[in-house]
């Protein structure tokens, strides 16, 4: 599913090193007999301190649904589970990346709520430029 949903998919050993890592949720959605889509987003600590102490920062670093099952609910079921996982952990905002080009993830991360934060110039491997959106969230 990763082959197909982008241009420059992550590696076997890229998903492999972040199963090791303890922050780490993976969501995966199915119909009982086969994957319609899976999430992948991890804890980060910025350590800016605030008067309340440490902030929280989650990342989503990759979803994919498969193209047949899009706009039926699936990614926006795999993100809700996300965000209420990661207020459990007491995470104030999630940040992801984004192909600028992909008008239609832009405009679904903008429905659930996710806002514009930066550019990105060259972000991705093959030169791509993407866009940063952050979500509030506690």
């Amino acid at each position: 599913m990763e082959n197909r949903n982008f241009p420059a998919p992550n590696s076997k050993l890229w998903f492999s090193s972040l199963i090791h890592r303890s922050s780490g949720d993976f969501l995966v959605a199915t119909d009982g007999r086969s994957v319609l889509g899976y999430l992948v987003g991890i804890l980060e600590k910025n350590f800016k301190i605030r008067k309340l102490g440490f902030k929280k920062q989650g990342h989503l670093l990759d979803i994919a649904v498969k193209e047949e099952e899009r706009r039926r609910g699936v990614g926006t079921s795999l993100l809700k589970t996300l965000v209420d996982r990661f207020k459990e952990k007491d995470v104030n905002s999630i940040r992801l990346e984004v192909r600028t080009q992909n008008r239609g993830a832009r405009k679904f991360y903008r429905s659930l709520g996710w806002g514009k934060k930066e550019l990105v110039e060259g972000y991705y491997p093959n030169g791509d430029d993407a866009l940063v959106m952050r979500k509030m969230i506690g």
